[in-house]
């Protein structure tokens, strides 16, 4: 919930119709899975390193998987959430799949986010984003469960930002 609702309200990138790119098939990627479909993208993708388990998930979900080193451009939203990315690191994947991206978002926030919205944004994308966005807006969804009213997270993202 919190991914999807980042990107359609306040990066304010529509999802449905889209084509998207999930890299890595841990727990975080599997978790958005059906909430990314819910919201009616064109296709969703899943490379992994270890291809039988985004193999797996594919076949969960009925999505499509692709070994990393056949990825190529025509994804409108590129999602890291390989593990390597908790440490900074940048999965093994060709620049060019960048070019006409709307966004790249990575699912973990903070300064080990930067080396791949660095790099997605020197091979080409137009928008960036940390998981910031993700994390405040699956706790607005959890307060709303209990209290019954949304509380607008952007005022919380600035403020994070900002510290």
């Amino acid at each position: 919930i919190g991914l999807a609702n980042d990107i359609t309200q306040v990066k304010n990138i529509a999802i449905e119709g889209k084509t998207i790119l999930l890299l890595g098939a841990g727990g975080a990627v599997r978790g958005v899975i059906p909430v990314l479909k819910e919201h009616r993208p064109a296709r969703i993708v899943i490379a992994n390193r270890t291809r039988a388990k985004a193999e797996e998930l594919a076949q969960l979900f009925g999505i499509e998987a692709v070994p990393m080193a056949d990825l190529n451009g025509g994804f409108d939203i590129i999602i890291n959430g390989t593990s390597g990315g908790l440490n900074g690191q940048i999965p093994d994947i060709p620049p060019d799949i960048f070019q006409n991206c709307a966004l790249a978002y990575d699912m973990v926030y903070g300064c080990a986010a930067k080396p791949f919205l660095d790099f997605a944004r020197q091979s080409g994308a137009k928008k960036t984003a940390d998981g910031l966005g993700m994390l405040v807006g699956q706790a607005a969804a959890s307060y709303a469960l209990w209290r019954g009213f949304t509380p607008d997270i952007r005022p919380v993202i600035e403020y994070m930002k900002a510290m």
